[in-house]
């Protein structure tokens, strides 16, 4: 016997209802897993640092060029638009 999908199982098919969730859910899953597990790590296992290390991170190195804002913008936003097209 096939059931139809409910009125709410409908609406969460949205691509935009998806990545809703995915930003409700993954904003705070990352402050968790970034900041504040790391804060919680410092405290439960301090490391000193060691000479050398200073050496090697405090010369200063030429870097190159980073791409700007609006490069980077498209790079993120082509595979969410790639989706989209493929929904229709």
């Amino acid at each position: 016997m096939h059931r139809k999908h409910s009125l709410c199982c409908r609406r969460l098919d949205s691509p935009a209802v998806t990545l809703l969730l995915g930003l409700v859910v993954g904003l705070p899953a990352a402050v968790l897993a970034g900041s504040v597990y790391g804060i919680w790590l410092a405290r439960s296992m301090p490391v000193g640092a060691r000479a050398e290390m200073g050496e090697v991170f405090g010369r200063q190195s030429e870097r190159p060029a980073q791409p700007g804002f609006p490069l980077s913008l498209v790079t993120i936003q082509l595979p969410v638009a790639d989706a989209g097209a493929h929904d229709r």
